[in-house]
């Protein structure tokens, strides 16, 4: 298992975590396009893992784990932006 990692950027000021979720895409290739429906989000990987393997038990195709960054500082303002 591997522990989440924080990544601190610009003197400790922003923190990212790194979060997974669980997607299916279906391509329609009658009308040329993708679509991707989000079935878990906000999961560590072991978590997602974990996830998958329920979804794929219970039959279901196409899905994949997607991996994104996530700000912990959403928040209020940045007062060097204004």
């Amino acid at each position: 298992m591997r522990p989440q990692v924080l990544f601190l950027l610009r003197d400790n000021k922003y923190t990212f975590m790194e979060k997974y979720r669980i997607v299916t895409k279906e391509h329609r290739v009658k009308w040329g396009w993708s679509e991707i429906s989000v079935l878990a989000d906000n999961l560590t990987l072991e978590d997602a893992n974990y996830t998958l393997d329920v979804f794929k038990d219970q039959g279901r195709t196409n899905l994949e784990i997607q991996k994104y960054l996530l700000n912990s500082n959403r928040l209020g303002r940045d007062p060097d932006l204004h």
